[in-house]
Order: C-alpha cells, then structure tokens, then sequence
C-alpha cells in the first residue's frame, strides 16, 4: 500500500517536479548511463565531476564516480539525503522548486555560499533545504543521513 501511495501522489501532486526528472532519467537511459532503483526512488549515474547528487522527484541522479559506494566518501548516507529531497518533493509539489530547488542549488553552487559556510564553520546539511532532507530520508528509510 505504502509504494502505491508513494507512485500515486508522485504523479499527482508531484508531477511537475517528476516529469522534468523523468525527461532527465529518459535522457540518461538514451545515453546509456547507468541506472539503478534505490528504494522506490530512479537513480541514474551521470558522468560529471561535480562532487554532490541532485533530486528532481523521484529521480536521483549522482555523480558516475560514486557507483563505489566508499568512492570519496560517497555512501548510502549521501542516498538517503537525496531520497529526503525525493519526500520533500511529494510534501511540497510544484511548490518544491521555489522553497527547496533553488535555495538548495544556490547554496551549493554559490562561491560565496562555501565561503560562508567555511568562514563559520557550517556544514553543508546546515541549511533548512539540507538538514530537513536529512531527517526525512532518516525517517523514510532507517538509515542514517549525513551529517
């Protein structure tokens, strides 16, 4: 009941959100890029150098480098924070992209964002978007997130 749930308000309240991560997964897959299933989530493996994973919907996608799991301390841990974002997603809906998609992304890919965090001493998990996709893919799935 609970994966039907899961796919039904994924496609309904979250659609927006999972039918631009499912153009992206399409595109991975035509690609040939590896793909896999973590829990009710699609991940897809890209080849990139960029160090952090993304969430749109149910869609996961990750650096290629880190499909060993101990790579650069990438771990389960670092897939149960984007299965928060995943859950975030279905709470939120089209409202996901303004309060977590764009302040989430700014704070990664802002210079002075790593500046900030770096001069305060802040973890990367500090902001609200972050902290609060750890704790729902804590609870989710029973697996400890990053810190």
């Amino acid at each position: 009941m609970y994966r039907i749930l899961f796919y039904v308000g994924q496609w309904t309240w979250g659609m927006p959100v999972n039918l631009v991560g499912g153009l992206g997964w399409l595109y991975g897959r035509a690609r040939g890029f590896h793909q896999e299933r973590f829990l009710l989530a699609r991940v897809t493996y890209l080849p990139t150098r960029l160090s952090g994973g993304l969430s749109i919907g149910m869609f996961l996608f990750v650096p290629d480098r880190y499909r060993a799991q101990e790579t650069a301390g990438w771990d389960r841990s670092h897939m149960v924070h984007e299965y928060g974002h995943t859950f975030q997603a279905l709470i939120l809906g089209i409202l996901y992209w303004p309060l977590i998609g764009l302040p989430s992304m700014l704070w990664y890919a802002l210079p002075r964002n790593a500046r900030f965090r770096a001069r305060r001493g802040l973890s990367y998990y500090w902001l609200y978007t972050e902290s609060w996709a750890n704790r729902l893919g804590t609870c989710v799935t029973g697996w400890k997130a990053p810190m």
